[in-house]
């Protein structure tokens, strides 16, 4: 490059780099635009007895601040329903004038904790009295419905409805001061839920009302020791009478003793007794001799029916189960031929 071409490209160098700094120049004179400042706003410094709260924003959120507090005094659980200040009419609000050193000093929410802060401390400056509502709901007893049935005999009771508890709801009336409940008073119950009775089947024909899962167990104990007293271990009885039912059909043989291949009268109704536990004699003289004789009113399940020397057990209802010559197990009724005596083994 020649000495020439050089010079001409550094004052050209120099020509742009001139006009950028006077373009720059330019731009600053038109921007006569000052730096920012925070503008002065009026707030109120809120006080109680000339002891300072808070600074707000008006008087309106100053009253909102204080309703906010009450709702972080409300007692768990509870719904507000009214609240007062006791010292509201020594509540002031002075005007004052912000600073840049007062930026955030209207925050309602600090505000809002700050005086929570001093409620809730000894020597409190506020004392915020709260009228609130709480609602304590509970589940009711299952009570108990009979209905009679002739399936049953008088002392037994089979469930047919399960039932279901209901809820009722009763209203307190809270009053608090700063936080502490002072006094509870209950208002009026309602019930949100009736539920359901427990539905128990029975062959009692009086029986007891409204009773609850509770007193129905203590009701069912008493009637079960009265029948026990009454009429013997019945339960037995019903038992082996069941138990009983599922060899009907099975084959009759002489001196037979299977349940299942072949059993005669006196084996089957040793045999169904042998399954309880009771062991009776195996001659038929003995076995019409064992237990007491009892009359055929005051029969029941599980009694052993004599016809002659053929026992048989009785069922209950007139019907009798035994084991017969020609038809094996079978069950019919008492009065197909007469019957010469009833004995209750237990």
């Amino acid at each position: 490059m020649s000495t020439n071409t050089k010079i001409r490209t550094l004052l050209l160098t120099i020509l742009m780099l001139t006009l950028v700094m006077l373009g720059s120049l330019a731009v600053y004179a038109d921007d006569d635009t000052e730096p920012a400042q925070e503008e002065n706003k009026t707030l109120y410094a809120m006080k109680v007895n000339g002891q300072q709260l808070a600074f707000v924003s008006s008087e309106e959120e100053g009253w909102a601040i204080l309703e906010d507090v009450a709702n972080k005094l409300l007692p768990a659980g509870s719904t507000l329903t009214d609240w007062n200040v006791a010292e509201a009419g020594d509540i002031t609000f002075e005007e004052i004038t912000s600073g840049p050193l007062m930026a955030g000093a209207d925050d309602a929410e600090a505000a809002s904790d700050t005086i929570l802060g001093m409620v809730k401390s000894e020597e409190s400056p506020l004392t915020i009295t709260i009228k609130s509502d709480k609602f304590n709901t509970k589940k009711t007893k299952i009570r108990i419905k009979f209905k009679y049935t002739k399936k049953l005999y008088d002392f037994q009771f089979k469930l047919k409805k399960k039932g279901r508890k209901g809820k009722i709801r009763t209203r307190y009336a809270l009053t608090s001061v700063n936080g502490v409940v002072q006094s509870k008073e209950k208002m009026e119950t309602e019930t949100v839920d009736k539920g359901e009775k427990r539905v128990i089947l029975t062959g009692r024909k009086k029986t007891p009302k409204n009773l609850t899962i509770k007193g129905f167990k203590k009701y069912k104990k008493k009637v079960e020791k009265l029948t026990k007293k009454k009429w013997g271990n019945i339960m037995l009885g019903l038992k082996l009478t069941q138990w009983s039912k599922q060899f009907v059909g099975n084959p009759y043989k002489v001196g037979g003793k299977s349940l299942l291949h072949g059993i005669d009268c006196v084996q089957f109704v040793r045999a169904l007794y042998k399954h309880f536990g009771i062991h009776l004699p195996e001659n038929r003289f003995k076995l019409a001799k064992a237990g007491r004789r009892i009359s055929y009113k005051n029969a029941r399940a599980g009694d052993v029916v004599f016809f002659g020397l053929h026992p048989a057990i009785y069922l209950g209802n007139g019907m009798i189960i035994s084991s017969k010559r020609k038809s094996g197990i079978t069950i019919s009724r008492i009065g197909h031929r007469k019957f010469t005596q009833i004995r209750r083994i237990r």
